[in-house]
């Protein structure tokens, strides 16, 4: 990649001199074409305004060596042309052929000038001027030209005026080309440095090596946030990892705990030592039953992050469907020394479209945490929110218990997160998760808030701490 990236901004660069060159160049030619026709033309109108005075010398030979030394300073030829484009005597400069020449304009006294293939050329004619002056001065080919004839004075001339900036031109590029390279190479190493050490942090994260780190990298935004990017994902995977661990621990612990009482009292039924053999069943068959719970959970969570689980709405009533799961976990609760208390309308039944299993479900879960952390009562309140019809109806589960911290709020939710406030038991962390995947999928959504907010706290005798309070709301139904 560094070959690639190295290739490609020296690629850039010298194809921008390319083209830069060029156009400079076709300008610089341009313009020095246009300047030498100028200067070429200021000549030739000068041996225009000199010939007259050549001419009217009267001593022969003086007025040839004038005539000759005026044309050869200019470098300049004469011709004849008979009007209207006929040239009748003298030649024009090479390459310059009569074609080339604008003739009418000529014939006008107009100095014409112009470009030919590297070359610039001008030329005017000499009004008043005839022939003859110029065959008595010494060019008898122009007595064959007749007395219309018209003496034509014109001058070819190699374009000058572009060869050393074009040599400049060259010098300047290969100079720039040499910065580019050197610049190209320092920014190829600095941005493919850190690209390469995200590569190795990468490989390192795929062997399990979740303790890498990039360093900050202040010179590049784009690099920097990769490196965070790469450092959060190693983060998230440790964290990932040490909640995996504990929840595997956990789900051992519940699966060995009353693993080993079936075991222990299944023993003693065999071996005919069990005191009473139907105290014993009862044990095994409850301890049986929180076993079938725990496996349960773990497949309604496994369902629920495949999303293959299934749901069978129906409009139901949320008050009346929260009093049945209230009353049926009321001996649970109360057999742990707790008061359950309910507030739940007597008109409204607050009608939603809800799967009745589901929403049970979720409720028992939500009664089930509170009574494990709660002090003295746990509270289920439902109500509907104002707002247009149908509206949003609302159910909270309410307990007295220390509260959960506000850094551990957000994450209540989560699979596998388990709280640090002490409990009456040490779940697995997949009861809240269950719910929230639950109530997402009915159309609804859960929050968590602690300390419990004061209107609802007045639901709850005496209470004994923060408490906590888990809102569900669900659209209400017309």
């Amino acid at each position: 990649m560094r070959r690639a990236l190295f290739a490609a901004l020296l690629g850039t660069v010298l194809g921008a001199l390319v083209l830069a060159g060029v156009g400079t160049f076709l300008l610089a030619s341009a313009g020095a074409a246009t300047d030498d026709a100028r200067v070429l033309a200021q000549q030739v109108r000068r041996v225009a305004a000199e010939a007259p005075v050549v001419l009217a010398v009267r001593r022969p030979a003086l007025r040839r060596r004038l005539s000759t030394a005026v044309r050869v300073a200019a470098g300049v030829e004469f011709a004849a042309i008979q009007p209207p484009d006929a040239l009748v005597a003298g030649h024009l400069p090479a390459p310059l052929r009569l074609s080339d020449l604008p003739v009418r304009r000529l014939l006008a006294g107009a100095v014409v000038s112009g470009s030919l293939e590297g070359d610039v050329y001008a030329a005017t004619s000499l009004p008043g001027v005839p022939a003859s002056a110029l065959a008595t001065s010494g060019a008898p080919r122009f007595a064959r030209a007749g007395p219309n004839a018209v003496v034509v004075v014109a001058a070819v001339r190699r374009i000058r005026g572009a060869g050393l900036g074009g040599g400049y031109l060259l010098l300047v590029s290969a100079a720039v080309l040499l910065v580019a390279a050197g610049v190209a190479a320092l920014l190829s190493r600095r941005v493919t440095r850190p690209l390469a050490a995200a590569v190795a942090a990468t490989e390192r994260l795929a062997a399990g090596d979740l303790s890498v780190r990039l360093p900050p990298d202040q010179r590049y935004p784009e690099l920097g946030s990769l490196g965070s990017s790469i450092n959060a994902l190693a983060a998230a995977l440790a964290e990932s990892q040490d909640r995996e661990r504990q929840f595997l621990l956990a789900v051992s612990h519940d699966l060995r705990t009353p693993l080993t009482a079936i075991e222990g009292y299944a023993e003693a039924i065999a071996d005919g030592v069990a005191p009473d053999p139907a105290q014993a069943a009862a044990v095994i068959d409850a301890e049986a039953r929180r076993l079938a719970r725990l496996v349960e959970d773990l497949l309604d969570l496994a369902r629920l992050g495949a999303k293959r689980f299934s749901l069978r709405p129906e409009r139901l009533g949320l008050g009346p469907l929260a009093a049945a799961a209230a009353e049926a976990l009321r001996p649970t609760i109360e057999g742990l020394g707790l008061t359950l208390r309910l507030a739940l309308p007597d008109q409204d039944p607050l009608a939603s479209v809800l799967d009745p299993d589901r929403a049970r479900q979720v409720l028992a879960n939500l009664l089930e945490n509170a009574a494990s952390y709660a002090r003295r009562s746990v509270a289920l309140a439902a109500w509907r929110e104002p707002g247009p019809p149908p509206g949003v109806v609302a159910v909270a589960v309410l307990d007295d218990g220390p509260g959960i911290a506000p850094a551990e709020l957000p994450r209540v939710f989560e699979p596998l997160y388990r709280g640090q406030a002490p409990g009456r038991r040490v779940g697995t962390g997949l009861g809240l998760a269950i719910c929230a995947e639950l109530v997402g999928a009915m159309g609804g959504r859960i929050e968590a808030r602690s300390p419990v907010p004061p209107e609802l706290a007045r639901l709850l005798e005496a209470p004994g701490g923060p408490g906590t309070a888990m809102v569900v709301r669900f659209p209400g139904a017309p």
